[in-house]
């Protein structure tokens, strides 16, 4: 059951650093999709603890990029086992390995929020230290 938690957790966090994304290439702020994400029918306490995170963009590690790739890896290696192919999964994996890559590692696993506002030309430099770095 942990690791079928886990995915749920990692997969909110993989689209809620996708879909703002897509909200900000449209003129709203991170702060203002967040708002409105809160307050409507996908609301939930995971969404709702990461709102003043990424407002402040500050991705102290509670729970790092690293220690989700490895549950994420449990994941897929039991979606093997048990002959499930959990794509979804895989991709996630694959994300969290990007964002990794290049320096994300020991971030708050919602950084990939942060990594794809740097990928998709959004913000400059990778917010990495923790600094409350406004943007």
């Amino acid at each position: 059951m942990k690791l079928v938690l886990s995915a749920l957790v990692g997969a909110t966090s993989s689209i809620l650093g996708e879909a703002p994304v897509l909200a900000e290439r449209d003129g709203l702020s991170p702060a203002q999709t967040l708002e409105m994400i809160v307050e409507s029918t996908v609301a939930s306490p995971l969404i709702g603890d990461k709102q003043d995170m990424i407002g402040r963009m500050d991705f102290s590690p509670a729970f790092s990029v690293v220690q989700m790739m490895k549950d994420f890896t449990l994941i897929t290696e039991a979606g093997r086992k048990k002959q499930v192919p959990m794509f979804l999964a895989n991709l996630i994996l694959q994300r969290y390995a990007a964002a990794s890559n290049v320096g994300y590692s020991e971030q708050n696993f919602s950084a990939l929020f942060d990594w794809m506002r740097v990928t998709y030309g959004l913000a400059g430099t990778p917010c990495l230290t923790g600094a409350h770095r406004k943007t």
